[in-house]
């Protein structure tokens, strides 16, 4: 499969991450949309599920129809102060069996102040601004370019932070914080799995 052809399939099933794994916060706790297979079941195309946990993150996946690779990506619900959570990241990989690109996926709820885009930063590393791409009636979507340099901040830090902003209360920031513990080990497995398909 050709590099270019591998792009536009991840994008269109991408488009259908973001038609319904990314459910209105309250909502996404009690779907059954995604779900931990159990032994003997079988997922219909279309169906989310969950592959593997590695600590705080999970490997997520769709139902491709037959023939096609189901996609998978990195998922992980980002906390606020009291454990309240705000907002969602799905990071996925781009890989044609010599060329890798990483991007993410960070859904934050409806009424964020979208001028003042995301403020995101590893640990106490350099602080990285990431811009709205779109809104729908689920929340507001920042995608995220990851770099090699990004990736490896991300297996050596502890915790990553996006701050945003409400629309409601301009000077009101929310502070979501990323745990990475388990994200080597999880996306090593993402990686297998790609290569496996």
């Amino acid at each position: 499969m050709s590099y270019k052809k591998l792009i536009c399939l991840t994008l269109i099933y991408l488009s259908a991450y973001l038609s319904h794994l990314f459910l209105p916060l309250h909502a996404a706790e009690t779907s059954n949309t995604s779900k931990k297979l159990s032994e003997g079941s079988v997922a219909v195309v279309g169906d989310t599920y969950f592959l593997a946990q590695y600590d705080d993150w999970s490997i997520k996946c769709i139902k491709a129809p037959e023939g096609q690779p189901d996609p998978c990506q990195l998922y992980q619900q980002l906390l606020d102060i009291n454990s309240n959570p705000v907002a969602d990241i799905h990071i996925f990989i781009l890989s044609d069996g010599v060329n890798t690109q990483a991007g993410a996926s960070l859904m934050t709820p409806l009424e964020t102040l979208l001028t003042e885009n995301i403020l995101f930063s590893i640990d106490n590393g350099p602080i990285k601004v990431y811009e709205f791409s779109f809104c729908n009636v689920s929340g507001c979507v920042a995608r995220m370019r990851l770099t090699e340099e990004d990736l490896s901040n991300f297996k050596r830090g502890n915790w990553a932070q996006a701050k945003i902003f409400s629309a409601r209360n301009p000077n009101m920031e929310v502070t979501a914080s990323l745990s990475l513990k388990g994200f080597t080990a999880a996306l090593k497995s993402l990686n297998r799995v790609i290569l496996e398909n």
